[in-house]
């Protein structure tokens, strides 16, 4: 069976009210596998394909030349770096390089080819204090909300406010899709969908509207890489035995509790199991084929009444890391 990668560009709609900062693999998940549903396809099938994968959403920036070349960025691999100094300067640097979450797509590169920080952080040592920031590619501001009861339809007079995000202009995010060709046209039929629909909490008030391109192919060449180490792009949620990998020393994650709830019939809201998953940029000192995840029920067929059970889409997207082990 042969398998593919796709990537997947979202846009948020001119004038649509807000869109997410960024989206895990689980809630794509989520959408995707609605949508698809909708259109008669069988999700049962998705699951029995198991290298199908979804990343987490990343941004991306359109160039302004005649070019519109666009820039991904990626999450800095979770790599521990220990430098010391007994200067104040270059504390006050290597405070802010620990901060960082992005880097582009060149840079992330050459990181996978190395298997180390150590050019990330040494290109950044020598800047000034001023120039080491963060990615920046939207907005946020408090917008005043109210609640309406459901039965009378008034206004009731609990008045409170919501962080809400705005991109700014040529920014985006994209995520990627690994699966068999088949799947594959079933999965972009269904984001085509949710195009119309939104993604995302409040989609009936236009929130998380958006605008989607598709590419056929991965957004850099991931082959030139030596096989050493896996870097996880969206949540994992590994099976038992894959724990020995996940311990080793030369292995480095981050923890992303998630929990949540969903809404059945639009009144009754049905809380999801808590479950803990490794979060993106998470290097794993193994090979890919040897991380397989695992998809658990966190709401079940009979507390739901929808039918079936509800699912944490636990399986990994990996990419290779190079370097030397350690």
């Amino acid at each position: 069976m042969t398998t593919k990668m796709i990537t997947v560009y979202l846009t948020p709609k001119p004038g649509s009210s807000t869109f997410e900062p960024t989206f895990s693999s689980d809630t794509l998940f989520g959408a995707i596998a609605t949508a698809g549903a909708l259109l008669g396809y069988g999700i049962n099938d998705w699951f029995d394909d198991r290298k199908f994968r979804i990343s987490n959403t990343f941004p991306f920036q359109i160039a302004k030349d005649r070019t519109q070349k666009k820039t991904h960025y990626f999450p800095i691999p979770v790599i521990p770096l220990y430098p010391r100094t007994d200067n104040w300067e270059k504390f006050l640097k290597i405070k802010k390089i620990k901060k960082l979450k992005w880097t582009p797509e060149n840079e992330f590169l050459e990181i996978l080819k190395s298997g180390s920080l150590d050019k990330f952080y040494q290109e950044r040592i020598e800047w000034d204090v001023e120039k080491i920031k963060k990615v920046s590619f939207n907005t946020s501001r408090m917008i005043p909300r109210n609640t309406v009861n459901r039965l009378s339809l008034e206004v009731e007079e609990g008045f409170y406010a919501k962080t809400e995000y705005f991109f700014k202009d040529g920014w985006g995010l994209f995520f990627m899709v690994r699966a068999s060709e088949r799947i594959l046209e079933q999965v972009k039929a269904s984001i085509y969908l949710l195009q119309d629909r939104g993604i995302g909490g409040d989609i009936s008030t236009g929130r998380g509207a958006f605008n989607v391109k598709i590419n056929e192919n991965p957004p850099i060449d991931f082959s030139q890489i030596t096989l050493q180490k896996s870097v996880i792009l969206s949540l994992y949620y590994p099976q038992g035995r894959e724990l020995e990998y996940i311990k080793s020393k030369s292995s480095y994650y981050t923890i992303v509790p998630r929990k949540g709830f969903i809404s059945v019939s639009g009144v009754r809201r049905v809380f999801k199991r808590r479950v803990v998953a490794l979060g993106a940029g998470s290097v794993i000192d193994t090979l890919p084929e040897n991380l397989i995840g695992d998809c658990p029920i966190v709401a079940p067929r009979d507390k739901t009444c929808l039918g079936y059970d509800v699912i944490f889409f636990g399986r990994p997207f990996i990419i290779p890391m190079g370097g030397k082990n350690e």
